[in-house]
């Protein structure tokens, strides 16, 4: 039986099915030995006291972000009390160039002591940085975010989105369709990386 603080991310059995259709070279050996690991138990974070303590010290450090980070505390606030995943849901950050959204992230993946990835998207027009490139290819990869969740730690971790408002549609597809396939908890349930 799986200890409820831990998950697997994705079947073993489909996953090593996905894998074996993978090139047969050293540099896909690697890969395919990387991404293997989504297959095994992955540790959740729970939330707890301190991580409500430290959404707080950062609220009271930060009085600009005071709605923004009061909406947070009380959702990790109820977790805690739950004895459940912390999970902080999709977050939208808009506002003018500069006044700190990516900082602000940061500072958040840093009081709850969750590992981050940040995602550049400014100019990007290829699907390929989100959903990886066609396994027919000779240097065939998985997308970051699949990249990352097979490094990481723990099963959940803050996947940061930045400058979204600029990427285009490129040759290999729109960036956008993708972003709103993973963003939306159903759809993301059913992700296939390329």
């Amino acid at each position: 039986e799986v200890p409820r603080s831990q998950i697997r991310l994705v079947d073993p059995t489909e996953l090593d099915q996905q894998l074996s259709e993978m090139a047969d070279d050293s540099k896909s050996r690697q890969k395919t030995a990387n991404l293997k690991s989504l297959g095994n138990l992955k540790q959740l974070v729970i939330a707890n006291s301190s991580h409500f303590e430290n959404i707080e010290q950062l609220r009271a450090q930060l009085p600009q972000h005071r709605q923004f980070l009061k909406k947070l505390s009380n959702r990790i606030k109820i977790q805690a009390a739950q004895d459940l995943p912390l999970h902080l849901g999709q977050i939208l950050l808009s506002g003018p160039a500069g006044n700190g959204k990516s900082w602000l992230c940061e500072q958040i993946a840093n009081a709850l002591n969750l590992p981050m990835l940040s995602l550049q998207l400014a100019g990007s027009s290829d699907i390929m940085t989100l959903r990886g490139s066609e396994r027919q290819w000779s240097n065939s990869d998985a997308g970051r975010p699949v990249r990352f969740m097979a490094e990481c730690s723990v099963a959940n971790p803050i996947i940061m989105l930045d400058e979204v408002d600029k990427m285009g549609a490129g040759n290999n597809g729109n960036p956008a369709d993708t972003l709103l396939m993973l963003l939306e908890p159903e759809n993301a349930r059913r992700f296939m990386d390329n």
